[in-house]
């Protein structure tokens, strides 16, 4: 298993940048590729996520609790890897953890893509 990725940074698409190390491109998704420069290097707390029918992926963040909000949010039942870059990307780990605390809806509830289905954390 894949947990941290260390490399420079060859390629930036949307959601996504590739990672150069010792001569073979990870393609990583992001939460969001503004935050990253070509030819930077990077180390990144990486997911590996395996779907049925698109095989491997993986995700990098920042840190680890960018991780684990990404992983506790995304094993919810429904929502997928692109919901869960979502919230991270409207939200940050810290304010998401907070508003799970606190119970806030109105904060959550911000986030394109999380409605009242999704709330019940």
């Amino acid at each position: 298993m894949i947990a941290r990725l260390a490399g420079t940074i060859s390629d930036i698409y949307s959601h996504q940048i590739t990672v150069m190390v010792q001569g073979v491109g990870y393609a990583v998704g992001v939460i969001d590729e503004r935050a990253y420069a070509l030819n930077s290097t990077v180390d990144l707390h990486i997911y590996y996520h395996w779907n049925q029918e698109n095989g491997p992926a993986l995700y990098g963040f920042a840190n680890a609790l960018e991780r684990t909000v990404f992983f506790k949010y995304f094993e919810r039942s429904g929502c997928g890897p692109k919901i869960a870059l979502a919230v991270l990307a409207h939200l940050s780990a810290n304010e998401f953890v907070r508003a799970i605390a606190q119970s806030d809806a109105r904060v959550l509830s911000s986030v394109s893509g999380i409605g009242p289905k999704r709330l019940s954390l």
